[in-house]
């Protein structure tokens, strides 16, 4: 779902230069939507965030968008493919930058 979200915002927005798509490296929450609002939770989520946002940035401007790309490419190759884009990251990008 959160693919189509962000498709849907790149091409509704074709002006805009987006330099970054941050996405988590695991999962935010056992709930589908995570909104507890409880201290803690809220506490959980921003330093997961930072985290994340620290390692997309430190991967350079724009490779998010290239990561997308070649996962929009495999999925096409193979639309029977179970992959999602989270373990297509945790396969290519996440253990490489480790």
């Amino acid at each position: 779902q959160t693919m189509i979200w962000i498709t849907q915002g790149l091409a509704n927005f074709p002006r805009v230069k987006f330099r970054y798509i941050v996405v988590p490296e695991g999962p935010l929450s056992g709930e589908w939507v995570p909104i507890g609002f409880e201290p803690e939770e809220i506490k959980k989520l921003i330093e997961v965030g930072k985290k994340d946002a620290k390692k997309t940035i430190g991967l350079g401007e724009g490779t998010m968008f290239e990561h997308l790309n070649t996962f929009w490419q495999r999925a096409n190759e193979d639309p029977y493919s179970n992959e999602t884009f989270e373990t297509y990251l945790n396969q290519v990008l996440y253990k490489e930058s480790s």
